[in-house]
């Protein structure tokens, strides 16, 4: 009986060790997807026609850009339903950061038609709001203000242009980027994708103390920033 039972605990503890590592290798996959997506939005940004794109302006002074990938599903008159996505701040030295992995909770997204899948970018006037979000979630408009943001590469209005929001919102769909209004929209810390990833869930680690890049998937995601402002 003492055997059976032995034999019972130790198989029990083979099954939760299993699905642990399982559970694991499925988050870092999905945070490798993640950064994979973020990378393509912005590499899509160089292609954009011109009336339909996020001005450089604002990206070179961003302090704080938040990235979900194909993350939106939306219909006529409801809000929608977010996913992954990516936090990362300029560093002192005007260099990107390593992302910080997001979730996204209840979403509130514009009015918009036909629109399946979209990725979702946001430019953060101050790191600061960006920072918050290891300790507390984040509710766009409430917590903080955020507006539709404006678009045009080369126009002459998009030479004077400067953040008159604390974040400016865009969506990409079909190929074209637009303003679009995501006010109650919460954003809140993946701990587990963070985990998984980096072996660790703490902001200040992942921004400052681990190697930056992290990795070559980071460093390519960053390149690809920094390609669009070029």
């Amino acid at each position: 009986m003492l055997k059976s039972v032995s034999f019972l605990i130790l198989l029990l503890l083979a099954l939760s060790i299993n699905t642990g590592w399982s559970q694991l290798r499925s988050d870092r996959a999905k945070g490798e997807k993640t950064i994979e997506d973020a990378m393509e939005a912005f590499e899509d940004i160089r292609a954009m026609v011109e009336d339909h794109f996020i001005p450089q302006k604002l990206i070179t002074e961003a302090e704080g850009l938040v990235i979900f990938p194909k993350a939106l599903k939306i219909a006529m008159g409801v809000g929608g339903q977010g996913g992954r996505g990516i936090a990362m701040i300029r560093l002192d030295d005007g260099e990107w950061s390593n992302p910080f992995f997001l979730g996204m909770g209840e979403a509130n997204i514009g009015a918009q038609i036909g629109v399946q899948s979209s990725d979702l970018i946001l430019l953060f006037k101050k790191k600061k709001h960006v920072m918050d979000l290891e300790d507390t979630e984040l509710t766009l408009g409430a917590d903080v203000g955020i507006s539709v943001g404006p678009v045009g590469r080369n126009s002459q209005a998009s030479t004077d242009i400067g953040f008159e929001a604390e974040i400016y919102s865009y969506s990409r769909s079909k190929g074209l980027y637009a303003g679009i209004s995501v006010e109650g929209t919460i954003l809140q810390a993946h701990d587990r994708l963070n985990e998984a990833y980096y072996n660790t869930d703490e902001m200040d680690e992942i921004y400052f103390n681990l190697k930056t890049p992290f990795n070559s998937d980071i460093k390519k995601l960053i390149r690809a920033i920094d390609e669009s402002v070029e």
